[in-house]
């Protein structure tokens, strides 16, 4: 495990396949397996590694949150830590997940667990209703409130 969270950390994929299996083999977010200062450290790694997911090159951020719903982790828990990130921070993090070229947001598929998607978190009312505000709100830069504007079309249409 140490290794393969170092790889994480540097932002490679762990087996060349694509980042959403590497965490498979372990049940990581499962903390019954741990001690409580192992899950106490696993946890911080996840977070931080969720918020860092600029350091992936060639994954988007939601194949980054299929690989931690894959090892177990909670994906309603991982929404709202999303949700607690700053307006440009959200926003950008959905931008980033294809909504700059034609592939639109995928956030299910089959490698996602049987039964789970991020749909119900992208047709929220509490995700719209912050993105519409960002559109309205002339406190944000032009180029945020354009991207808020995507992301709000590109989920509505999800």
């Amino acid at each position: 495990m140490p290794r393969i969270a170092e790889i994480l950390a540097c932002g490679l994929d762990v087996y060349g396949i694509g980042i959403e299996t590497a965490l498979d083999r372990f049940e990581t977010g499962n903390a019954d397996k741990w001690t409580e200062q192992q899950w106490d450290a696993i946890s911080a790694f996840q977070k931080s590694l969720l918020e860092n997911h600029g350091i992936f090159k060639n994954e988007s951020p939601l194949d980054i949150l299929c690989m931690f719903t894959r090892a177990g982790w909670n994906l309603d828990d991982m929404t709202d830590q999303i949700l607690g990130w700053p307006d440009d921070e959200l926003i950008h993090f959905f931008w980033v997940n294809g909504l700059a070229d034609d592939y639109g947001i995928s956030g299910e598929g089959a490698l996602w667990p049987k039964g789970v998607s991020m749909r119900a978190f992208l047709k929220a009312e509490s995700f719209l209703s912050r993105l519409e505000a960002v559109v309205m709100d002339n406190e944000y830069r032009s180029d945020i409130q354009l991207k808020a504007s995507k992301v709000y079309e590109a989920a509505k249409a999800f």
